[in-house]
This record gives structure tokens, sequence and C-alpha cells, in this order.
């Protein structure tokens, strides 16, 4: 009898017990809680030569910014993919581009893939998020062309709790917070403990204009969620920051200290880097006291520690200034669509998947990042990816 996933995709291993666990370790991911690796340790024991066990071990390390690991774990993965289905060679390849760096290609196969594959979940989440492939794109538009994306896709995918928390992040992010919340409050019904879906809904209460509600909600739900989960340190932060913005300067510094600061923190190094200097930065501007001058001493000797070689400036860096943005016209390959008029409408949103549009480049100077070694001549990533961007990450902690 053929084997299948949560999304019912035929799936290739020896092991029925083996796909058990590849299932609950691939939702654990995507839902961002802990307990993915040992799931897809003990698939491995049980079938050595289950190809997407390997290359799921590859994404869950290149979240964590183990880059030298996520790297090796690909290489079984490619060397089995003779032996698969169509569908999971393409599935392995896609994530296999996003770990080696080729953040171009990448992007280019989930939208291959997704439009032969529309629930094929793993591949498809690269593209999605702050740090997603869309997101570190250097695309002023990329909220709504992961909209556009995933309005494409959502007739086949129902009321999934994955698809749903993303499609309503994607329709929060691009003003439509309304539509958005009750899309993601779905997805909290499928999977309460879901902890992107949390967020997704966190950034509602932010665009909504209510700390208040939103201390709330993400206190009571970071109560019992994991402090080595992958999104532990963030969720923390907006905590932090809603009590900030309704007066609990006090309760603000307590969750700094407890949850976001580099020495406690175990989320991924960049993640931690970013929500502590980010939150040290408005602790400053809301004048709260009392100061926190140690803690900002200290962020050089971390970002250092976290980032011996800092990354070059690229776009994804850098807001272009408005004399800039006036040369970043997006005019389609083979047509004449412009994909920034009137971006809130489903028709111009379904503009932007086919042809792809990209930002031209900027006009100042921008020291190049060297082309991933693997990557196709002429095709590397305008702006890193994740794993460029945490290539230096090491996994000691610099209080």
């Amino acid at each position: 009898m053929e084997m299948t996933d949560r999304f019912d995709l035929p799936v290739t291993s020896a092991s029925a017990a083996a796909i058990g666990d590849y299932v609950a370790a691939v939702d654990l991911l995507l839902s961002a809680n802990t307990g993915a690796a040992e799931l897809l340790e003990r698939a491995l024991a049980a079938d050595p030569d289950f190809a997407l066990a390997h290359v799921a071990r590859a994404r869950l390390l290149q979240l964590q910014a183990r880059m030298p690991e996520a790297r090796a774990a690909v290489a079984p993965a490619k060397e089995l993919r003779s032996g698969v289905s169509a569908r999971e060679q393409q599935h392995i390849d896609t994530i296999s581009r996003a770990v080696e760096d080729c953040a171009t290609e990448a992007l280019a196969l989930v939208y291959t893939h997704a439009s032969e594959y529309p629930r094929d979940a793993l591949p498809l989440s690269l593209a999605l998020g702050v740090f997603g492939l869309l997101g570190f794109s250097g695309r002023l538009d990329h909220h709504e062309a992961q909209l556009a994306l995933l309005e494409e896709l959502a007739p086949h995918w129902g009321e999934d709790w994955w698809f749903l928390g993303y499609l309503g992040w994607a329709y929060i992010e691009t003003g439509e917070v309304a539509a958005g919340t009750r899309l993601v409050e779905r997805s909290l019904a499928g999977n309460p403990r879901n902890a992107h879906a949390a967020h997704q809904r966190v950034h509602g209460f932010f665009e909504a204009g209510d700390p208040s509600g939103g201390a709330d909600f993400i206190r009571a739900w970071l109560s019992d969620y994991d402090r080595a989960g992958h999104l532990h340190c963030h969720l923390s932060w907006h905590l932090a920051l809603f009590e900030l913005a309704r007066g609990d300067a006090e309760r603000a510094r307590a969750v700094y200290l407890d949850s976001i600061r580099p020495s406690v923190a175990q989320s991924a190094p960049m993640l931690s880097l970013a929500d502590s200097a980010s939150f040290l930065w408005r602790w400053r501007l809301y004048g709260a006291v009392p100061p926190l001058d140690q803690q900002w001493a200290r962020s050089p000797n971390t970002r250092a520690g976290i980032f011996p070689r800092p990354v070059s400036p690229s776009p994804i860096c850098m807001r272009p200034l408005p004399k800039q943005r006036s040369a970043m016209t997006n005019s389609c390959r083979g047509g004449s669509v412009d994909c920034t008029t009137s971006p809130g409408t489903a028709a111009s949103r379904r503009a932007m998947l086919r042809p792809h549009c990209a930002p031209a480049p900027l006009p100042s100077p921008v020291v190049q990042t060297p082309r991933p070694r693997g990557c196709s001549k002429g095709r590397s990533p305008t702006c890193p990816g994740l794993a460029e961007v945490t290539r230096n990450a090491r996994s000691s902690r610099t209080r």
C-alpha cells in the first residue's frame, strides 16, 4: 500500500514507522516547536535511506544556523535522489539549493514546485515569513508577492492550520488586518500550539493598535512554550514591546532580562541579536528607567561573537533613500506589467506571480557578496539568504 504524508503526498520509505515520525517532525518544524530533531533521528535510524527525512533534517539545522551540519545533511538526500519520485526529487532540489546558499535558484524552484505540487508544505515554507526567500529577495513588494503566491494556492489547502496562518499573516502585512486576523485565529483553532500562528496573531494586535490585548494574549501563550522553541525569544520581544507601549517598563525590562538578551535566549543567534538590540534601542527612545547602559555596552561584543565577519551591505540590509526609490521600477521581463500599481488588489497580486518582477539595481555602489560555491553562474542571489546571513553564527552565547 502506498504511504503518504499529512498532505496526501506519496512518500518513499521502507518503514511505516519512519514515515510516522517524519510526518510528526515536519509538523513540529512547521509550527516552530521543539522535538523535530529527535523524531527525524529516529526515522533515519528506522530507514537510513529515507531521503526526505535527510533533507528535512537539513532544513531544521539551517533554521538553527548550524550551517556546516545542514550542508552535510543535504548530501545523503541528494545521493538518494534517484530512488524517489519526481515530486520528492524536486522537493529535495528546492530545499538543497536554499541550504547551499543559492537563494535565487531556490526561490525559482519554490514557484515551479508549488505550481506542480501546491500542497508540499516544506519547500513552500522556504519562501514565507520575514526571513524567507521572498522577504530576503530585495523586493520592495515582498509582502504583496507573498500574498499573491498564497492566494494562488489557497484553493488547494482548505482548513489546514499551517497554511491558514501564513495566508492570514500575508493579509495582515498588506493592510487587511481584520480579514487576516480571522484566518490566523482559524489556524490557532486547528493547532493551538502553532508558534508561527501565535506570532502572526501578535502582528494583528500590533496593527490594530491594541498593546494590552497583545500582551495578555502572548504572555498566556508563552507560559507553556519551550524556551528552546525557535520563536521564544522573538515572541518575548513582542511581549516586551507591548508592555512598553502600555506603560509598564518594569515588566518589559523583566521580559528582556529573562528571555531576550543573548546570554539567555536560545533562538538562532541572528534572532537574539536583532531582538535584543531592537529592545534596547526602543528602551532609550521611550526614556525608560533605569538606563540599560551595561546591556548596551555588551552589544558590540555580542555582535562580534555572532558575526566575526560582518555581512557586506546589500539591498536587503538598507532601506533605499527616496532618490534611489525612483530608480527602482518593477518592470516585468517580456511585458509591461507594473507590479507596484495598486498592490492591494487581487489582480495586481496575481500579476506578480508570472512573470517574476525584480527591482532594478540600486544606483548607489553595493559591495557584492561572492557567489556561493555550487550556484549556477550568473544566478547568484542579489541578497544573501538566511543561510548566508547566519554563515558565521557561533553556537556559544556571549554575555
